[in-house]
């Protein structure tokens, strides 16, 4: 058996794990005792691990911010102190020349309501933003 069909099996192994034991995370509305952490860990870790397995990128959780947002914003606010970039719940990552280098990043949300939606769009559209201007950083 090729190693992309096992992995295929086992992504349709932990989904079919997922509906059998914690089909409640997979409802529209996550229950109140219920946390984005619970959602990040039981449902998208597998996912990541089998998807990434065996391959350059890593997956680091958790809220963290890139060192280059962090540069970017520091530029936007001169003068200010403690500035720091929007943290992120997830981000892909290839290690190069013993720095991260940020291949995309996600947010996790407990409800899909609009005013979060819309907040963590412009966040990712920003993380995005930097992400595709730290490859120009890289090569220049």
């Amino acid at each position: 058996m090729s190693t992309g069909l096992f992995n295929s099996l086992r992504i349709y192994e932990h989904t079919l794990e997922l509906l059998k034991t914690y089909s409640h995370l997979l409802s529209k509305k996550l229950p109140k005792n219920c946390t984005e952490a619970d959602y990040l860990s039981l449902v998208w870790n597998r996912y990541f691990e089998l998807l990434f397995e065996s391959t350059c990128v890593r997956v680091k959780r958790g809220e963290s911010t890139a060192d280059h947002s962090n540069d970017n914003t520091k530029e936007l606010y001169s003068g200010e102190e403690h500035v720091i970039s929007f943290k992120i719940d997830i981000r892909f990552l290839v290690d190069y020349n013993m720095k991260e280098c940020d291949v995309a990043c996600e947010k996790v949300a407990k409800h899909d309501g609009e005013k979060k939606i819309i907040g963590d769009e412009g966040k990712l559209c920003r993380e995005a933003k930097d992400i595709v201007g730290q490859y120009s950083d890289f090569w220049n």
